[in-house]
Formats: structure tokens, C-alpha cells, sequence
């Protein structure tokens, strides 16, 4: 509920973050849900920017698609800057009050935001990869090998829509 308020956004285009650029100012309050890359990223930027920020993520750790004792010292260094992290709560609802969109969690926390950015559950779009027959991993992202070749050796991949522990099978042909 209240996901459709105006000051909620997310960022999958160049022109998403020209809205969030344009929405924010230095002194306020944001909000990151999903501490993947997107999220990591966006709590990153708009704290340089001069924004308070606070960073929620649903699993018990910041980027869930690492191990955990890898993310443990990113973790320390977001606290150490100053942004918020809360970790293993998720989104509930959306609240909209005269000075603030409260952003209320499920274990009851509730945050008061000017801004926020939602980062998760985002997918990579991977369909031109599935149109050109390339092997996908379980979760819809491009296998790829050591050196960022995909299923065909002529093609390459990388980014967030890669799944390098795939460790695909370079067919040649």
C-alpha cells in the first residue's frame, strides 16, 4: 500500500535518474529499499549529494547475492558514513503525512522519508539473451564463463545481468 506516491521511484533507465536527480536536494531524508547493487549504489550517491539516508534490506545482509563475511566490512563502512542500514525487515507500507512519507516496516520500525528509492526485487533484463538462445542461470541471468564468454563464444556478457558461477560451456562451432 502507497506505492504509487510521487516522492517513491525506482532506477532502470537513464531518465529515472534524471527524475531522481531532479527530485533531490541536499538535507533530505531518503530511503533505499533492497541492499543489492542498485540499492548500494543509490544509498552511495545520494548521501555524497547531502541527503540523510537510510538503507533496508529484506535478507540479514547487504548485497544477499555474496557471502556474507565479504559483505561485513561494506556494512561497517555504510555505518561509519552515516547511512542507516537495517537489516532482515522489509517494507510493509507506505504512509503519506503532511511532512514526510513514512515507510513502515514490518517489524514496526517506521521511517520518515522525503525520497524514496525502491531496489528490490529489480531483474536484469535478459531477454535479447533468451531471443539469441543463450543459456540463462535459474534466477534469468546470462551464464557466463571465467572470461565472460556466454553459451555462444562469439558473445560476451557482463554486469548485473550475468550469472558467473554458471561457469557456462562455451560451445564452438
Amino acid at each position: 500500500p502507497g506505492i504509487d506516491d510521487s516522492r517513491i521511484f525506482t532506477l532502470r533507465s537513464l531518465e529515472d535518474m534524471d527524475r531522481i536527480i531532479e527530485a533531490t536536494d541536499a538535507g533530505m531524508r531518503a530511503v533505499a529499499i533492497g541492499a543489492g547493487f542498485i540499492g548500494l549504489e543509490m544509498a552511495e550517491q545520494l548521501h555524497h549529494k547531502g541527503l540523510s539516508v537510510e538503507l533496508v534490506e529484506l535478507q540479514d545482509q547487504v548485497l544477499p547475492q555474496l557471502d556474507k563475511k565479504m559483505t561485513m566490512l561494506l556494512e561497517s563502512e555504510l555505518r561509519h558514513h552515516d547511512i542507516g542500514v537495517t537489516l532482515g525487515d522489509g517494507i510493509e507500507c507506505f504512509v503519506p503525512t503532511a511532512d514526510a512519507l513514512e515507510c513502515h516496516l514490518k517489524s514496526g520500525i517506521v521511517l520518515k522519508a522525503d525520497f524514496v528509492v525502491l531496489s528490490m526485487g529489480v531483474r536484469p533484463d535478459t531477454q535479447l539473451a533468451r531471443d539469441a538462445g543463450l543459456a540463462l542461470g535459474p534466477r534469468g541471468h546470462i551464464s557466463v564463463n571465467e572470461f565472460q564468454q556466454t553459451s555462444d563464444p562469439d558473445i560476451y556478457a557482463a554486469g548485473d545481468a550475468v550469472d558467473p558461477a554458471a561457469e557456462v560451456d562455451v560451445v564452438v562451432r
